[in-house]
């Protein structure tokens, strides 16, 4: 089900940027691992994580 979201009157707030941020970390959410070096691949109907590459150059 499509779903779209609007707001009025939004205001980003500026961050304090206390912490610079990571680089080349494995993070996971939603059950899927990503690692640096790794490709990933994705459409509408899901996600595809992979060591090597899938696509043709």
């Amino acid at each position: 089900m499509p779903l779209g979201v609007k707001a009025l009157g939004t205001n980003p707030v500026k961050s304090a940027k206390q912490h610079p941020g990571d680089r080349n970390v494995v993070v996971t959410f939603a059950g899927v691992t990503f690692k640096p070096g790794h490709y990933v691949y994705s459409d509408s109907d899901g996600i595809i994580v992979s060591e090597t590459p899938l696509h043709q150059t």
